[in-house]
């Protein structure tokens, strides 16, 4: 059933849309694909219409820009702060001590530039249509990591924000697994079944980057968790421009049956 109040926190807790929430309760993660669809919509609309009326590369920038600053650029900040953990050399406490600071340095600014650098271009190399809909799920399956990548993973930083998302996950984590990734295949079946191939392909590739990691860092945190999603929404875009070059899977069933009406 349907929770207004954990899903207003949800909304708080990811972005910066306004949405009173008086104090983040447990279960608000089973909503991260709804907040997702939520940016989805509005940067995939704006990709649309920026791109149909002037260009794919203006399309492509404003619908990353409103990415990120529907989250308050708090993946940006993420990205760049495990960028220069995961470069750094030395023991777990080292890296967790350079992902406190306030410096940024050569990996954080490598990582973002390879990640959205990757991701602008990705998206430029769409059309309007196909563009709006990868950008929709790109987003969904980038929150839903979330939850796969909370579940049997030791926590850097415990009592931290990582830790209190990781505590509403596992109260009923076989449901919210089920519930947020049936609402993805769903959209990804009435707009673009293709974009499947690109979920599973996405999340098999961060999960590798995870377990290292995670290995290397002795758990993660809140910073890892962002930077991985990032990563996700990368590898799908990515993926899906490989696949649309394929002209059997650019079959959009939404489209065909409207067309048939």
């Amino acid at each position: 059933m349907f929770d207004s109040k954990k899903f207003k926190c949800a909304l708080s807790f990811f972005t910066i849309i306004p949405s009173k929430c008086d104090n983040i309760n447990s279960g608000y993660s089973g909503y991260v694909s709804l907040v997702g669809a939520i940016i989805g919509l509005i940067s995939g609309a704006a990709f649309y219409f920026v791109s149909f009326y002037v260009n794919v590369i203006l399309g492509a920038a404003i619908s990353l820009s409103l990415i990120l600053l529907l989250s308050g650029f708090n993946h940006l900040d993420a990205v760049l702060d495990a960028g220069d953990a995961i470069l750094v050399r030395g023991p777990p406490s080292r890296k967790l001590e350079v992902l406190k600071d306030h410096f940024l340095g050569a990996g954080g600014f490598g990582f973002a530039f390879v990640i959205y650098v990757v991701t602008f271009s990705s998206i430029a190399s769409l059309i309007p249509l196909e563009g709006m809909i990868t950008i929709f799920l790109s987003e969904i399956i980038a929150k839903d990591s979330y939850i796969l990548n909370s579940l049997k993973t030791k926590d850097m930083v415990p009592g931290g924000m990582f830790s209190q998302f990781k505590i509403s996950v596992r109260q009923n984590w076989r449901l919210q697994i089920l519930v947020n990734f049936s609402f993805f295949i769903l959209l990804a079946v009435i707009f673009s079944p293709s974009l499947l191939i690109a979920a599973i392909l996405s999340l098999v590739m961060q999960y590798f980057i995870k377990t290292r990691i995670e290995r290397s860092f002795g758990g993660i945190n809140g910073d890892v968790l962002g930077f991985l999603g990032e990563i996700t929404r990368t590898f799908f875009i990515f993926i899906a421009v490989i696949l649309f070059l394929f002209e059997p899977l650019h079959f959009i069933p939404l489209a065909f049956l409207l067309s048939h009406i």
